[in-house]
Order: structure tokens, then C-alpha cells, then sequence
């Protein structure tokens, strides 16, 4: 949940991860004391991420309860996207509620983070581009 106490930089960071899978932003977070560097990705692609899990294990079948999720976050990046098709100096219209993060983990898997904004202290910018797709 986003408050007035909500830093408006980061807000915007989020956003601009949820509206394109190719941003590269990397931050550092810091919640209940611990620090944790990953990178922003799209609500989209942390809802695949963790659709893919479900299918993984033994609840395959539990998956479709994942994929509405998926479909509900890109139908919102859609409506976004229309909203601001119309006015693009504006903010986006439905601000994100969650940030998502793709950390590197000690022993080298990724693992997928959401968090609420009320639960970040503190956050630096590490890393801010354009990841291409293969073969652009």
C-alpha cells in the first residue's frame, strides 16, 4: 500500500519496472535492518515467477489460481499503458502496491521478493538502463 509517507522517487521506479520487462534498475533495499540488492522487475514477471513454481512442485494443478494473477497484473499494465497513451507527461494512473525484486542469492540462484512499500527504510540506486532482448 502506497501512503503520503511513500518516497516518490522509488514510486516511480517501481512503476516504470511494472510498465517494461526490459528495465534494468538495480537498487539496494534496506527492511527491518537487513540490506538486499537486486533488481526491480514487473509485477508481471514476478507473478510468472511465481506461477512457475506452483507448476513445478506437487500442486501443479493450484497453478490456475497463479496464472488469474498473472492475467489481473497484465491487464492492469495494459489499462496503464491506455491511460497514458492519452496523457504521457502525467503520472501513472494506478500506482503500483508492491515492489518486486529478482535478488542473487549466496549460492547463486535468483530468488523473487515482494515488499511492501511500508516496509522499506531506506534505498539506494545502483544500476538504471535498458536490457535488450536477445538479437536487438
Amino acid at each position: 500500500m502506497t501512503t503520503p509517507a511513500t518516497d516518490r522517487a522509488l514510486l516511480d521506479l517501481v512503476a516504470l519496472a511494472d510498465s517494461h520487462d526490459h528495465m534494468n534498475i538495480r537498487v539496494m533495499l534496506q527492511s527491518a535492518g537487513v540490506k538486499v540488492i537486486g533488481q526491480l522487475m514487473s509485477e508481471v514477471a514476478y507473478r510468472k515467477s511465481v506461477t512457475a513454481v506452483v507448476r513445478a512442485g506437487n500442486a501443479a494443478p493450484a497453478a490456475e489460481t497463479y496464472v488469474a494473477y498473472e492475467e489481473i497484473a497484465e491487464a492492469k499494465r495494459q489499462e496503464n499503458e491506455r491511460r497514458m497513451a492519452g496523457r504521457p507527461h502525467t503520472p501513472v494512473p494506478e500506482q503500483p502496491d508492491a515492489l518486486h525484486i529478482l535478488v542473487e542469492e549466496d549460492d547463486g540462484s535468483d530468488r523473487v521478493w515482494r515488499y511492501r512499500f511500508e516496509a522499506i527504510e531506506g534505498w539506494s540506486l545502483l544500476e538504471f538502463g535498458i536490457q535488450l532482448p536477445p538479437g536487438d
